[in-house]
C-alpha cells in the first residue's frame, strides 16, 4: 500500500511514497501518521508535546500538564495555554476542583 508501484529490488526491499517507511513500505516515518497516506505530518506543539513524533492516528506525546491532538491546550486541572498552571481552586469550596482553563477561575 505505501510502495511505489512495482519499484522494489530483489531483495522485496520497495521504493517508498513520500511520507512512508519501511522495508516494506509497511508503516509512517517519524513526523507523519495515518498509515498508509502517511502526508500529514503530525505538527506536534513545540511547548506542549515531548517531542515531534505521534501514534497512527495523530496524537503527539504530551507533557502532563497539555492535552489535545497536538498537545495545544491545557489539560484538566491546568489554565493559560502555553503556560498551563495548575489551577489553585480549594478543594472545600470549589465545584470539581478544576479551574477555566483561560482566566484560572474556579467555580465555587
Amino acid at each position: 500500500a505505501g510502495a511505489q508501484p512495482e519499484v522494489c529490488d530483489f531483495l522485496g526491499r520497495c521504493l517508498c511514497r513520500s511520507g512512508v517507511a519501511g522495508l516494506q513500505c509497511d508503516s509512517c516515518q517519524p513526523g507523519h501518521h495515518s498509515f498508509p497516506f502517511c502526508q500529514a505530518e503530525c505538527n506536534c506543539d513545540a511547548i506542549g508535546s515531548v517531542e515531534n513524533t505521534c501514534d497512527p492516528r495523530g496524537q503527539c506525546p504530551c507533557h502532563s500538564n497539555f492535552d489535545g491532538l497536538k498537545c495545544n491546550q491545557c489539560a484538566p486541572g491546568y489554565y493559560s495555554y502555553p503556560s498551563c498552571l495548575p489551577c489553585q481552586c480549594s478543594p472545600k469550596g470549589s465545584q470539581h476542583g478544576t479551574c477555566n482553563p483561560l482566566s484560572g477561575q474556579c467555580k465555587c
